[in-house]
């Protein structure tokens, strides 16, 4: 009877029949029948498009992508993954999980892999990633060192690196970020440049209002990213390209498409255009002789040693030299507006913090070491920033079966772990966790080491810029608030006006640290030079 029932419907109703059937078998056994017969593997989180996946909700709505994830596995959070063509992403949100990968030393989860596949992405060719990678031979590694802060280029780029050209890169990072005299010497290169760019006379570019208002958000970047180039590479970028700065932040505000590997298929790539144009620089100051570089700091004056001693191509040398602008650029003017927000909408916290900073000056100078422990408020709203507005995270190539959170993670997949749910862990942050509250890193200092407080990565990837970034943040306050009166448009100095409202934390665009605040909206800020007996 229900084969006669069948036969009556129309060809293009059967085929409609068949298709959904097989449709409603495939969702069947993917998402119930198979995950009740392993009860390992992580439940995959529900999709539509088998090839697909969740490819378009991971680019345009990750943070509700992550939400209906954790809802989908009735918030134990227990690993799950999300399907992308070719692969899927484990998805790790649980504190013990975390340190579990961070941890992992058996090299069944590969942060190489993926760093491989960002540099690729940022134009190393496949030849210079093979070199960039290659380990030398047991003759070649007796000469080359790292050079100290103040070492001449001199004669070095004639010897051999002791190891992969990458791990090498690496150990100059953190000797230089991680030993106090070259951190120091870092911070004040960024101070000495941004109380040359935090003037009154620069300010006024940003006073688009008839009120003088200063557009808040494109000065601090402006300001910020300025410092960067002046501390990284001297005056030699700007050598280059004068309009540098401006290429940079263009850049920087579509590179999520590069790290991510946007698709094609979803359109034009806005970040074409400001990449081809910072490449365009990078290769220009990369070919240039290393003594005509002798400006750069000796972090860069050391990469492009490694680089040439490397024999890597020139494209290869400057996709690793703009990968390093970016990863120096990409957090610290989201981080700078952020606190600059939070002061201007919360006057007694503003008294507070302005002690901490003018205790950093004396005899008109800016002394960037009070910053590395005298400075208990500012901390805690540094931390709260990378807590509360944070929505990056860090994969992990699978390259063995391993089992993490009781799961088995598959090879060839990738684990990932997000950190903003890492950080709005209501059992861990308790029911405030949606809510902005330095205090929680007063009251409890703890929270810093906390599992569950992970801004800066971990394990091999623990950013080893962290210090440096801090110190740069608090330069900027102390010299903004040391200059000028600062306090919202339209407010008095009794606070009588109506307060502006606080700008809107950018969830749209895919993160790869700290975001900024949504498009249109921005801070404007009275901003009223002090004389010189007031500072």
């Amino acid at each position: 009877m229900l084969l006669e029932v069948l036969l009556r419907i129309p060809p293009s109703g059967q085929a409609s029949l068949i298709l959904g059937s097989l449709f409603f078998l495939w969702h069947l056994w993917t998402f119930t029948a198979k995950h009740s017969i392993w009860p390992s593997q992580p439940k995959e989180l529900p999709y539509h498009m088998p090839h697909t996946g969740h490819l378009y909700s991971f680019f345009f709505g990750s943070v509700q992508l992550m939400e209906r994830g954790l809802r989908h596995t009735d918030q134990t959070r227990e690993p799950f993954s999300i399907q992308l063509p070719g692969r899927k992403l484990y998805i790790i949100t649980r504190p013990e999980d975390v340190t579990q990968v961070f941890n992992n030393k058996t090299s069944t989860l590969d942060h190489d892999s993926t760093l491989r596949e960002t540099l690729l992405a940022f134009g190393v060719t496949d030849e210079g990633s093979r070199l960039a990678w290659r380990t030398p031979e047991p003759g070649e590694r007796d000469s080359l060192s790292l050079l100290g802060p103040n070492q001449p280029l001199g004669d070095a780029a004639a010897r051999v690196p002791p190891k992969s050209l990458i791990n090498w890169i690496r150990d100059s990072f953190r000797r230089h970020l991680m030993t106090p005299q070259s951190l120091y010497e870092m911070a004040d290169l960024f101070r000495d440049s941004l109380l040359d760019s935090i003037r009154m006379d620069r300010i006024a570019h940003y006073t688009t209002r008839p009120d003088g208002a200063v557009s808040l958000y494109p000065f601090l970047r402006q300001a910020m990213v300025e410092a960067s180039v002046r501390s990284i590479f001297g005056s030699h970028l700007h050598e280059v390209d004068p309009d540098c700065v401006a290429h940079m932040l263009a850049f920087n505000d579509h590179a999520w498409q590069i790290v991510m590997r946007y698709p094609r298929f979803f359109g034009h790539s806005s970040v074409s255009k400001p990449y081809d144009r910072m490449m365009e620089t990078m290769r220009t100051f990369v070919q240039r002789p290393l003594a005509e570089n002798e400006g750069a700091n000796p972090l860069i004056r050391n990469v492009l040693i490694g680089m040439e001693a490397a024999n890597l191509d020139t494209q290869s040398r400057a996709a690793i030299v703009l990968m390093i602008f970016w990863a120096a650029t990409s957090n610290e003017y989201n981080a700078l507006f952020w606190l600059i927000s939070h002061l201007m909408h919360d006057p007694a916290l503003l008294q507070e913090v302005k002690r901490e900073t003018d205790a950093a000056w004396k005899d008109g100078n800016l002394n960037t070491k009070h910053f590395k422990r005298d400075c208990p408020v500012l901390d805690a709203i540094f931390h709260e920033i990378f807590r509360h507005k944070n929505a990056a995270g860090t994969m992990r190539l699978v390259s063995e079966t391993t089992v993490i959170g009781g799961k088995e993670l598959q090879p060839g997949n990738l684990a990932y772990i997000p950190f903003r749910q890492l950080h709005h862990n209501e059992a861990v942050w308790g029911p405030t966790y949606q809510d902005f509250d330095h205090t929680r890193f007063i009251d409890n200092k703890s929270l810093v080491r906390h599992p569950s407080f992970r801004p800066f990565g971990g394990g091999q990837t623990h950013c080893t810029g962290r210090t440096l970034a801090k110190l740069e943040v608090f330069s900027a306050a102390a010299i903004l608030l040391r200059r000028f009166d600062m306090r919202l448009a339209g407010a008095t100095a009794a606070g009588n006006s109506e307060k502006p409202s606080f700008p809107v934390l950018d969830n749209e665009t895919l993160s790869l640290g700290l975001n900024g605040p949504l498009r249109g909206s921005d801070l404007f800020v009275k901003m009223i030079e002090k004389v010189e007996g007031e500072l």
